[in-house]
């Protein structure tokens, strides 16, 4: 089995060697050319595992070797033949998206490459204990000796419930696929899947009419709910929201933080004239 450190080790040397390879790589991976030191990087646990993987097998180093590359050829620690010969093997690495068609718990699996559709039998403990035959996983295969291993950075369950498009998406790709593709179509299936269907907009307004209809009628409003909704869908500029929110106004200013989340809801959610009878939530997701 690879030992512990084999990888993470020689990163550790790399970045330490030369502190401007993380930030070139940051930048690189999440398309941000213009990410300085010091700016905030939003990044989910899954993504960070995609890009310390994609780091130390597929990110170039001014010289254009990866850093397995680089270290197998410069040999910095003076390893000998024997131990020089894991990061040989490493070298012989397939990236992809697996089917597991097989496990053997505390031994290994089969899996099945869906880009390729070649076959590899990968030896595994830990892995083998809360995986099904069936699951689609993401990793890396890499020669370890005379046998297979998963050898990336344990970027193999992605918390998204992705669909067949996501996988139709996974399968299209040919050329070079690596962690950074992976994170590129996982980011816009999480985008996606975050953003309301045209039923649930439609329920959600149709909550926040009951929630506005019952606040007139508390703060004993001269409006009506037809009064609102016409207000909004007329509305010519961001201003016009207050003139909303005035509807509601009878001078309690421990109601005003409630009256304004409701407001901002139905401006969300209510149609507007100059979205050509859409709402707000509508055109996001027409846009993504």
């Amino acid at each position: 089995m690879l030992k512990k450190g084999t990888i993470s080790k020689v990163r550790e040397y790399y970045l330490e060697k030369d502190d401007s390879i993380f930030l070139d790589a940051l930048r690189k991976f999440f398309d941000q050319p213009d990410l300085d030191r010091g700016n905030q990087l939003e990044t989910t646990p899954e993504q960070e595992n995609l890009f310390t993987e994609w780091l130390f097998f597929d990110y170039k180093l001014k010289n254009g070797k990866t850093m397995l590359e680089d270290f197998y050829s410069v040999n910095p620690w003076n390893l000998s033949k024997e131990e020089l010969s894991t990061y040989k093997d490493l070298q012989t690495n397939i990236y992809g998206m697996y089917e597991v068609e097989k496990v053997h718990i505390g031994q290994g699996m089969s899996l099945r490459n869906l880009q390729t559709r070649k076959r590899y039998y990968v030896q595994e403990f830990s892995g083998t204990l809360n995986i099904k035959e069936g699951a689609v996983l993401f990793g890396r295969v890499g020669k370890v000796a005379d046998h297979y291993e998963l050898v990336g950075c344990d970027a193999t369950v992605i918390s998204v419930n992705f669909g067949q498009n996501f996988l139709r998406e996974l399968k299209k790709v040919k050329d070079h696929f690596t962690p950074k593709t992976t994170s590129s179509l996982y980011t816009k299936e999480r985008k996606e899947s975050s953003l309301p269907t045209k039923d649930e907009v439609l329920k959600e307004a149709k909550e926040i009419e009951e929630a506005i209809i019952e606040l007139l009628e508390r703060t004993e409003s001269d409006f009506s709910l037809e009064d609102v909704k016409d207000a909004i869908y007329n509305e010519e500029e961001q201003d016009d929201m207050m003139h909303v929110v005035a509807m509601f106004d009878r001078g309690r200013p421990d109601e005003l933080g409630e009256v304004l989340e409701l407001v901002t809801d139905a401006w969300n959610y209510f149609p507007h004239k100059a979205l050509a009878g859409r709402c707000p939530m509508e055109m996001i997701k027409k846009q993504e």
